[in-house]
C-alpha cells in the first residue's frame, strides 16, 4: 500500500501522474537502513553489539556531518538506537564501513532502478555525495513503490516483490541476496524505532508496527514527511509507505497515516 498526499500550496497541474507510481522522491531517513545498515551488517559485520559515536564530525573539505537535533553529543550507540533515533552521523560511519559500488549494488538488488554508482568520480570518494546516499538525499530519488518494496524485503526475510493488481500481475518474488538472519538486525532496529523512537505514533493504534520515519527536503516550501513500515512486526503482513507533500515531520504526519492504515487492513 503506497499513500500520497499532497500539502498546501504544492503544484497541482499534473493530474494525470501517478504519484504513488511513477514520481520520483527523496526517500529521507527511510534510506539509511537500506542503504547503510543492510549493506553495512552483511559485509562489515554490524551487530546488534557493534558500537558507534554520535560525535558530530567533519570530512577534510569541512564537509559537517550533525544529526538532525543539531550539534549535541549524547554518546556511544548501537546499530538499533541509531536507526531508533535515526542518527544522521552513526548512518555516515557505518557508510564509511562499506565500499561504494557495494552500497549501490545493495540498493539495485533491493529494487531501485534508478541508482548509479555516482559517488566515485575520477577514483575519488566525494564526502557530500557519500553523506548524500548515506541519509536519502540521492540525485534523482526513488520511485514510491520502489521503497515500499524495499521494505516489503525487509519485512519478509529479502524477497522483492513486484507490485500488481491482481493474480495475473503476480511475479515469483525474488531474492535481494541478504542472509534472513542478518537482516534481523534491522528489524530490531525498525521496531525500536516505533516501539520506542521517532515513529511512536505509528503504535497508537492497537498493532504493533515497524519502520521508519523520514524528512525530506522541499525546494518549493515545507519539507516532505515520510514514514515506511509494516506490521504485525514480529510476523508481517502488509508494508505501507506514506509520503506527505510538505507534511514537515514523518513522525508527527507521516507514522500515525500508515499505523492507522495498517491497523484497519489487520482488523478487517
Amino acid at each position: 500500500i503506497v499513500a500520497m498526499v499532497g500539502g498546501r500550496g504544492q503544484k497541482t497541474a499534473s493530474r494525470t501522474l501517478n504519484r504513488a507510481t511513477d514520481s520520483y522522491r527523496q526517500p529521507g531517513s527511510t534510506f539509511k537502513v537500506l542503504s547503510t545498515y543492510a549493506p553495512g551488517i552483511d559485509s562489515a559485520g554490524l551487530t546488534l553489539a557493534t558500537v558507534f559515536n554520535d560525535a558530530p564530525f567533519a570530512y577534510d573539505d569541512g564537509t559537517l556531518v550533525k544529526n538532525w537535533w543539531g550539534s549535541e553529543y549524547r554518546g556511544l550507540n548501537t546499530v538499533r538506537t541509531a536507526i531508533r533515533d535515526s542518527m544522521n552521523v552513526i548512518a555516515v560511519e557505518a557508510f564509511t564501513l562499506i565500499t561504494p559500488q557495494l552500497g549501490y549494488d545493495y540498493l539495485k538488488n533491493f529494487g531501485f532502478t534508478t541508482i548509479t554508482d555516482g559517488v566515485t568520480i575520477n577514483g575519488k570518494v566525494y564526502s557530500d555525495v557519500q553523506q548524500s546516499t548515506a541519509l536519502g538525499g540521492l540525485t534523482y530519488g526513488v520511485k514510491n513503490f520502489e521503497l515500499n518494496a524495499a521494505y516489503a524485503a525487509i519485512a519478509n526475510g529479502g524477497k522483492i516483490v513486484t507490485p500488481h493488481l491482481n493474480q495475473r500481475g503476480y511475479k515469483t518474488p525474488e531474492d535481494a541476496g541478504i542472509n534472513p538472519a542478518k537482516l534481523a538486525i534491522v528489524q530490531k532496529g525498525l521496531d525500536y524505532v516505533v516501539s520506542r523512537g521517532t515513529g511512536s505514533r505509528a503504535g497508537r493504534f492497537g498493532v504493533a508496527v515497524a519502520g521508519k520515519t523520514g524528512t525530506a527536503q522541499n525546494s518549493h516550501g515545507d519539507d516532505h514527511a515520510l514514514f515506511a513500515g509494516y506490521a504485525p512486526a514480529d510476523n508481517p503482513r502488509y508494508v505501507a509507505v506514506a509520503v506527505v507533500e510538505a507534511g514537515k515531520h514523518g513522525s508527527s504526519v507521516a507514522a500515525p497515516m500508515v499505523g492507522e492504515l495498517l491497523a484497519h487492513l489487520l482488523s478487517h
